[in-house]
């Protein structure tokens, strides 16, 4: 009996470790106007030559997971993680990747673009991409 507590005493400290460890990897952007939050997970930017990509993983807000279930058969999304490319020479993102999961992270829903040059678009002030543009050109 002790062994299985003793057992159950470590698997559980093993969870919360990881836990902590795969939160930490993350580090919030901002919200935006609906109040959906957007955060880098700052041990994915790499550079590629002339850009950077990063993973954003964005947490919709009630309103915008209610929007997003229209076009998921009425299943309410858990988070959206998207790989962005950001334009070292100028302020310029796209979106190379987009993978939707349900609150178990499970794949609802998933898109891909190779990224293109052409594809690029220009950052407006005061925007998500904005900040998620310098959250991906500021990391190391």
């Amino acid at each position: 009996m002790v062994k299985k507590m003793l057992g159950f005493i470590v698997f559980a400290v093993f969870m919360m470790v990881a836990t902590t460890a795969m939160a930490a990897s993350f580090v919030e952007l901002g919200a935006d106007a609906s109040d959906s939050v957007y955060y880098l997970a700052k041990g994915s930017v790499s550079s590629r030559g002339d850009y950077k990509v990063g993973w954003i993983k964005l947490v919709p807000s009630k309103k915008y997971s209610a929007e997003l279930a229209k076009d998921l058969n009425n299943k309410k999304p858990g988070y959206v993680m998207m790989l962005w490319a950001a334009n070292k020479k100028a302020k310029q993102t796209q979106v190379l990747s987009t993978t939707i999961y349900d609150p178990k992270g499970n794949v609802m829903d998933s898109a891909e673009e190779k990224f293109n040059p052409k594809n690029y678009e220009e950052v407006t002030p005061d925007t998500v991409a904005e900040f998620i543009y310098n959250g991906i050109i500021s990391s190391k």
